[in-house]
């Protein structure tokens, strides 16, 4: 029997009681629809399969994952509210891998092509408001006439480029969260916001799009506010979008004294949410956090203060609760950044690194090893990259308000060419970020990635131990045109377990490897290791989730991803009686040679983010598919976020932000609630899993 390891706990304060208005008068409005689905794997897009369904929790884990096509079904309902007059109702997925033809109720109402951004398809003219309407999504992998638009690619070198080496080309399958949204025609289309430490000023940048078939005058206001206390107050702006049409602006304002975002010494993980409104027409609430990285020569700036990376890769992994404990880990080793890699992850991947202050060297492209294709990119680029043009404003528009995103590595194209357009490509959305100016790229990401590789898989002790460093060199060019120099060093130790001081032997290693990479005065490394923590086999016990409701994957592995030459993960999330992660000699090497290097030691997270389970019962029975509400009292502006519930009536709510909030469902008749207290949470790392859940019954 599997072990469950989350705990259940009653929050402090919990009230419950019958809403008499609607509760839900707000601008925008959300619900995950995670969860049970029906999947029917190989058939052809030209008709729906009549027969032989089976039920699949979507998003779906790697390792169910179909190969070729596969449809998925669900029968879901659109809200009233949703459906108001100068609405419009959309389904937003954030990733599908890697074609993907979305059907309401029989009516084909839009396709995407691609992996590495979400997409939104428009759905008002097709719903039936407040009825059952039958969702169908055909995928497929990317191959043939679905990897690219008006293109059939079959070149199989190709493919891997379009979408990844890592092993997603063949995957048929939905593979993050499904939002079902309500907007108003007349909405903010999209924020950026641009902290400045230098000019000690907020600047922003606002998209305002009319979808009505009339000219709108607009006003808009914005503030900021921490937790719910205004601390900035924007100027006002006004503009007239024509019918269809959007238009942008520019705001800024001083700000003397805001808190710099970041892990000391360069700041505190301090999160401000910035709303804005377009008069009573629309409401948008934006997390951010006020820093500002830079270079000066070839050093990299955070908030005023010289910055160094020491990463560790974790490429994959899905769920706030995976991600929190994996990056506490990581901070645990002594890194200040963690290194995304292949393509783009989930929101909440980007949401923890903000909340931890752990900084993210982000990546959205994998060529393969190098060796492996550096003589083969230049013939696949031509087809891969109008493509990849198009996903990757996409992107950046995703990740843009994210203060942990300070760095995007584009050295995996192992294609000038591409480095630079798709480069261009990003900072068109976002100019915050270290890529490259003008032509050229940015010093410090010319320097590549130092790479570590622990080969410590083997069984323990462990004799053979090697460590290669190593800058992955590239055709780049830096920002004044000279060619960017490749360095070379490799390190090879063994230890004998049984005699060798371990921890004194590692020491050594990593002290060497970081002196080596100080003495070549560079800015900043990615440390590549994998086990420097002790891993738990798979099979030892399955992974028991509280609810099939809930954000992210539920992976029925504790293995990180869903290919077989990954090692076992490094957090523990079965076994009660064991720490949640358990650190080899190598990672205390590792954070006493990091300290050294990045001048600092790194603080481990020692808080998590509030999880809610709400269950709706009626006359003592649960209630399944019920949209559950959750939405801010005191201590938070946010904007509400909805969840479905599974068959044992469970909403699964992972809160990005603590205070007190109240959970809705529409009964019968009238809309129950339930208010309750969801704080930050202590981070239990002396047992598997997380720690207790706060949790309600909410009658309807």
């Amino acid at each position: 029997m599997a072990l469950l390891p989350f705990a259940l706990a009653v929050p402090a304060v919990m009230s419950a009681a019958q809403v008499a208005d609607d509760p839900l008068a707000e601008p925008r409005l959300q619900v995950c629809l995670n969860g049970e689905w029906l999947r029917h794997v190989g058939a052809d897009v030209a008709t729906v399969p009549a027969g032989g369904w089976e039920p699949v929790r979507v998003p779906e884990d790697p390792f169910s994952a179909a190969k070729g096509s596969a449809w998925f079904r669900l029968d879901f309902v659109v809200p009233e509210r949703f459906t108001a007059p100068d609405r419009r109702v959309l389904l937003r997925f954030v990733r599908v891998r890697h074609y993907a033809r979305v059907l309401v109720n029989g009516r084909q109402c839009g396709e995407n092509y691609g992996a590495r951004a979400p997409f939104e398809v428009d759905i008002t003219s097709a719903v039936r408001s407040g009825e059952l309407n039958r969702l169908e999504v055909w995928v497929h992998d990317c191959s043939g006439a679905y990897a690219a638009p008006g293109k059939t690619i079959d070149d199989l070198e190709t493919l891997k480029r379009l979408s990844t080496l890592q092993g997603y080309r063949e995957q048929a399958t939905i593979a993050e969260d499904v939002l079902l949204l309500s907007r108003p025609e007349l909405h903010v289309a999209d924020v950026l916001i641009m902290p400045s430490v230098r000019e000690g000023k907020l600047s922003i940048r606002l998209g305002v799009t009319n979808e009505s078939g009339r000219d709108r005058s607009v006003r808009l206001t914005n503030r900021v506010v921490l937790g719910d206390r205004e601390v900035l107050r924007l100027p006002p702006a006004t503009a007239t979008v024509g019918a269809g049409g959007t238009v942008s602006l520019e705001l800024s304002q001083p700000w003397a004294d805001p808190r710099l975002w970041g892990y000391p010494p360069h700041g505190e993980p301090i999160l401000y949410h910035l709303e804005t409104k377009l008069g009573d027409d629309d409401r948008l609430v934006t997390r951010f956090g006020f820093r500002e990285v830079w270079t000066e020569g070839d050093r990299m700036v955070l908030n005023g203060r010289d910055l160094k990376v020491l990463g560790y890769w974790v490429p994959e992994g899905s769920g706030r609760s995976v991600w929190t404990l994996r990056m506490a880990a990581i901070q645990s080793a002594g890194c200040n950044a963690i290194h995304n890699h292949a393509e783009p992850r989930e929101p909440g991947f980007y949401d923890v690194a903000d909340e931890l202050g752990l900084l993210v060297w982000d990546a959205g492209y994998c060529g393969g090893p190098l060796g492996t294709t550096a003589n083969m990119s230049d013939a696949a680029f031509p087809d891969v990259l109008p493509e990849l043009e198009q996903q990757y404003p996409r992107w950046a528009q995703t990740v843009a308000n994210h203060p942990s995103v300070v760095l995007l590595m584009m050295e995996c194209l192992y294609n000038e060419e591409a480095a630079v357009r798709l480069g261009e490509a990003y900072r068109s959305v976002d100019p915050t970020r270290l890529i490259h100016r003008g032509g050229g790229m940015v010093r410090p990401m010319d320097l590549a990635a130092y790479a570590s590789n622990f080969e410590m898989n083997e069984p323990d002790p462990l004799v053979n131990i090697r460590r290669s460093w190593e800058t992955w060199g590239r055709s780049l060019r830096t920002f004044d045109g000279q060619p960017v120099p490749v360095v070379n060093k490799e390190i090879w130790y063994k230890v004998d377990w049984n005699h060798a001081p371990t921890a004194e032997a590692f020491a050594q290693a990593t002290a060497e490897a970081v002196d080596y990479l100080r003495e070549q005065g560079l800015p900043g490394f990615i440390l590549y290791g994998q086990a420097a923590f002790r891993a738990r086999p798979p099979h030892e016990q399955p992974i028991g989730w509280p609810s099939a409701s809930g954000e992210g994957q539920h992976a029925r592995e504790t293995r990180t991803g869903g290919l077989s030459w990954f090692p076992p993960d490094f957090v523990n999330f079965f076994d009660p009686e064991r720490p949640a992660f358990e650190p080899l000699p190598v990672a205390a090497a590792m954070r006493e040679a990091g300290a050294r290097y990045l001048g600092h030691d790194v603080n481990v997270a020692a808080t998590r983010r509030p999880e809610v389970l709400v269950t709706v019962t009626r006359d003592g029975e649960p209630v399944a598919d019920a949209y559950v509400y959750a939405v801010p009292v005191r201590g938070v502006v946010a904007n509400p976020v909805g969840m479905r519930t599974d068959r044992q009536g469970i909403a699964w709510f992972a809160l990005r932000d603590p205070g007190t909030y109240r959970f809705l469902c529409r009964g019968a008749n009238r809309w129950e609630s339930v208010t309750l207290d969801a704080p930050l949470q202590a981070l239990d790392r002396q047992h598997g899993g997380e720690g207790p859940l706060l949790s309600c019954r909410l009658p309807v």
